[in-house]
């Protein structure tokens, strides 16, 4: 398999939202007939480090993109031989690599019309969409942790600030409380999306699970966008409906892990 790998590139690991001007994201490897951009970096770099206790640098920068470039060599090579999702397991497949797989098969049935998307969920999203979270978050490598940590929670909350100071290394999260500051839509693994955005003011959630590890989240305060048109869902729908099945994919994926 061919594959090439540009060593040199500068990229910005959170894109603001704010920008107008669209730009086309630059190549930073390519493996076979996939992609690696600086889009598919930053959008999952920016996820790693809010969703767990990595700081970032140089040396995690180079870990994620040899990351991001194994999956794609899995997931080409699963495609070729056409293998099953099950025989890639036994064959020790990290579940990344499966993640990959499944994208190109999603891809495959929104272009077939295989798959239906009920129009309130989408009506859900678009809310969300228009909407920011500030969050407060615990993270644990294990559910048998974040359980017995829920558990004291849920006798007193107020213990919450003092978790996240034994738990963080990160000197920020340890002393804000496992602070995310404001969340927008995209911004948070998947799960932990669907799980917090409709989460009420100042209850602490139970243990939920992401890509990375095990959250318990904490809604501090949220802010909504008045919408008024409905002709801007309309025109954006399918869009929603690819982002939602794309969601859904990765949440289905993380539960195999």
């Amino acid at each position: 398999m061919k594959f090439k790998f540009i060593l040199t590139f500068s990229l910005f690991i959170f894109i603001l939202p704010s920008c107008d001007k669209s730009i086309a994201p630059e190549i930073l490897a390519t493996v076979g007939s996939r992609e690696v951009t600086s889009y598919d970096f930053s959008e999952s770099y920016s996820k790693r480090l809010v969703n767990s206790q990595l700081k970032d640098s140089e040396i995690e920068r180079e870990k994620h993109l040899q990351f991001l470039i194994r999956n794609k060599l899995f997931s080409e090579a699963a495609l070729r031989d056409k293998l099953e999702l099950d025989s890639i397991a036994h064959r020790y497949i990290q579940l990344d690599s499966i993640k990959y797989i499944r994208d190109e098969l999603y891809y495959e049935m929104i272009l077939n019309h295989e798959i239906d998307m009920n129009d309130e969920i989408m009506r859900k999203h678009y809310l969300w969409a228009n909407r920011e979270c500030h969050f407060k978050h615990l993270f644990f490598n294990n559910k048998e942790r974040a359980d017995s940590v829920f558990l004291l929670l849920a006798a007193d909350s107020s213990l919450f600030d003092s978790i996240a100071f034994q738990t963080f290394s990160d000197e920020r999260l340890k002393k804000s409380g496992g602070d995310l500051g404001w969340i927008r839509y995209n911004d948070l693994d998947p799960n932990l999306e669907l799980k917090g955005f409709d989460l009420d003011l100042d209850l602490i959630s139970a243990p939920i699970r992401s890509s990375f590890g095990w959250h318990i989240l904490k809604k501090i305060d949220e802010r909504n966008q008045m919408i008024t048109d409905e002709s801007e869902f309309q025109t954006i729908k399918n869009g929603i409906k690819k982002t939602i099945i794309r969601k859904m994919n990765q949440i289905q994926s993380d539960q195999f892990v």
